[in-house]
């Protein structure tokens, strides 16, 4: 289940870094007779500095786990679960602190 947790995190940050700091994805919701106006990539990115480290340290505890379970099991499902969900948030956390440092400072 933490699996799906970390991919939910990551897709979002593989996302952000795929567009130039400055993007506007301007928002408007109306509830109830008010209106809110955001910048949903502004959300994101703050969203996405608030659980660097969290997801960091899940991938590295993920990454452990799935390693270990292929080095013991040697299964197709253990492979799985190390190549994809373990390299994808690797990858996220890979671009957004390329994107950051890069682009931005």
């Amino acid at each position: 289940m933490w699996r799906f947790v970390n991919l939910f995190i990551a897709i979002p940050m593989l996302a952000i870094s795929a567009f130039p700091p400055g993007t506007q994805w301007n928002v408007h919701i109306d509830i109830a007779g008010r209106s809110i106006d955001a910048n949903l990539f502004h959300w994101l990115f703050m969203l996405s500095l608030a659980l660097y480290v969290p997801l960091l340290i899940s991938t590295a505890l993920l990454a452990v786990v799935d390693l270990t379970a292929l080095l013991r099991n040697r299964s197709g499902r253990n492979a799985f679960n190390l190549a994809f969900f373990s390299l994808v948030s690797m990858a996220a956390l890979y671009r957004l602190n390329d994107w950051v440092f890069s682009r931005i400072f």
